[in-house]
């Protein structure tokens, strides 16, 4: 993009980057001020720093999730939805920069539910606001807060149980695959058992007397639960290279950047346990389009997707690389030589030599001093659908509005975890950029001026560890067998339901006097106004 905007060959640009911390979208294009730092530098001969204040990420970085949806749901009187339409009216700002949220949501507005007829209808405008980018799990988090609400809204209405009611519309396992409406054609998910596993996670049968203790102390408590599903995607290309010294010194080299997601350990992990290499000789290099002059990026639940299947055939390439030394090590035939649990061996011999073993040798075999190493492109997307289901509990004083989350639960299918703990980890940081949005997180704009007025963390609600209480976390482990590992994704996961089962918690809260919409963001205020119009 950089050598575009300049029109300068790529091999003129050159982009070191190390771990720069949390990008969760807006990084994931460049802004103009990359461009004019390197026009300025090429002019003047010399480097040239820039530093982003606060004040100017908040007036002119890429922000997110700015959409008005409309919906409406058909349903029988037994509860079983047969029609479902809705209309997206996306902001996408000043200028266009992408236009993965309305794609997303275009694919995915049926989410977990077996309905036959679906119609959507897609509007985006250019308005005078701060372009809109992909922002966490981008489309899907909005898709869900639309048709879990009208879910809501129609068990209501119709006089059916909104947890039956859901469970009476789920796609089943047994259907698996299974083509939707807007054309996703899911592998293999078990929504009924997610779904369960949560109901039981966060007490489901017994909230009734939760509500009726909160109500002594004076407060209105909800309860709300959301399947889900995921649809990531991301760029469609991917590389990466691994090099083994005679050492056994071990470098990654990836087209995705670290910012926080652990790909360090993981990548890792996945090497040590393919090669046998012990994980501490294993690094992840940086950043670096010197070193690696393709790479996709980090976003929308792809690196261990792409790489790790990258990985995966590099792993198959440094094998059959080595087996020819290892058969000169063992004094054996190469027709002989198995490769297993990190070791070559000859037949049942018992000899046996390490792929570190073939490393040292590798470099004098053919006469050279080289590395043991190879590297692997991968063109087109690898598709997965990682899904669960979510639910939370609020409390809400009725005399100030002021909302508390008391209990949050979630059951999600990752595939394969590589590293469980940093998948768990994720989770946490999902839920709490979730229903950060919910609760406060929003850019306010004067209505005449078009000046922003939240331009600062003193305007600005950032989510806080202590408005969040411990979260119960549990898994469903089917692999896919959409990618050598089996891995789904799970990144995003605590995300995606956040909105509508804080959504729905709070209008089941407040649903005693008789509101049944409130708009987001959840705030004191938005409440208090909410429930004073209503006993007016």
């Amino acid at each position: 993009m950089i050598a575009s905007a300049l029109r300068a060959d790529k091999d003129r640009v050159r982009v070191i980057c190390p771990d720069v911390g949390g990008g969760f979208g807006p990084r994931g294009h460049v802004n103009p001020e990359f461009i004019a730092i390197a026009w300025a530098a090429k002019r003047l001969g010399r480097p040239v720093k820039w530093t982003s204040t606060r004040n100017e990420a908040f007036s002119s970085d890429w922000q997110a999730r700015d959409v008005v949806l409309k919906g409406e749901l058909g349903v029988m009187a037994d509860g079983r939805i047969n029609a479902y339409r809705l209309t997206v009216l996306g902001n996408i700002g000043a200028h266009t920069i992408c236009f993965a949220p309305p794609a997303n949501s275009s694919r995915l507005i049926t989410t977990v539910y077996d309905i036959a007829a679906a119609s959507l209808d897609i509007r985006v405008y250019l308005t005078n606001t701060l372009p809109v980018l992909p922002y966490r799990a981008a489309g899907r988090p909005e898709i869900h807060y639309a048709i879990e609400r009208l879910i809501d809204m129609a068990a209501n209405r119709i006089g059916v149980d909104r947890l039956a009611m859901r469970q009476r519309n789920l796609i089943s396992r047994a259907s698996m695959p299974f083509k939707t409406a807007m054309g996703l054609t899911y592998d293999v998910c078990a929504f009924e058992e997610a779904l369960d596993k949560v109901c039981e996670l966060i007490d489901w049968d017994g909230f009734e007397s939760r509500r009726e203790d909160a109500r002594s102390r004076g407060r209105l408590r909800g309860i709300a639960v959301a399947p889900f599903v995921e649809t990531p995607v991301g760029a469609p290309f991917e590389m990466a290279r691994l090099e083994i010294g005679a050492d056994g010194d071990t470098t990654i080299y990836a087209g995705t950047q670290v910012h926080g997601q652990g790909h360090e350990t993981t990548y890792a992990q996945v090497v040590s346990d393919l090669l046998g290499i012990p994980f501490e000789k294993i690094t992840l290099a940086p950043g670096d389009s010197a070193k690696l002059p393709i790479g996709g990026g980090t976003h929308s639940d792809r690196s261990m997707r792409m790489v790790g299947t990258l990985l995966h055939e590099i792993s198959g390439d440094i094998i059959a690389q080595a087996t020819p030394v290892a058969a000169k090590l063992l004094q054996a035939e190469v027709d002989d030589i198995t490769f297993s649990n990190g070791k070559f061996r000859v037949g049942d011999k018992g000899q046996e030599v390490t792929i570190l073993d073939v490393a040292a040798t590798f470099s004098e075999f053919d006469g050279e001093s080289r590395f043991l190493r190879s590297t692997a492109e991968k063109q087109g997307r690898i598709s997965a659908f990682p899904y669960g289901a979510s639910a939370a509990e609020v409390e809400i004083d009725p005399e100030t509005g002021e909302l508390c989350l008391v209990n949050c639960c979630i059951v999600d299918d990752c595939g394969v975890p590589v590293n469980p703990m940093i998948v768990e980890g994720q989770v946490h940081g999902g839920i709490v950029q979730g229903v950060g949005q919910a609760l406060g997180e929003c850019l306010t704009y004067d209505s005449e001026t078009g000046q922003i007025v939240s331009g600062s963390f003193m305007d600005y609600m950032m989510p806080r560890a202590d408005q969040f209480p411990s979260f119960k976390v549990a898994s469903v482990h089917i692999p896919t067998e959409g990618n050598p590992l089996g891995i789904k994704a799970g990144g995003e996961s605590g995300t995606v339901p956040a909105l509508a089962i804080t959504g729905n918690a709070v209008m089941d809260a407040l649903s005693g006097f008789g509101i049944s919409h409130v708009d987001m963001p959840f705030t004191s205020n938005t409440i208090w106004k909410a429930i004073q119009h209503a006993e007016r």
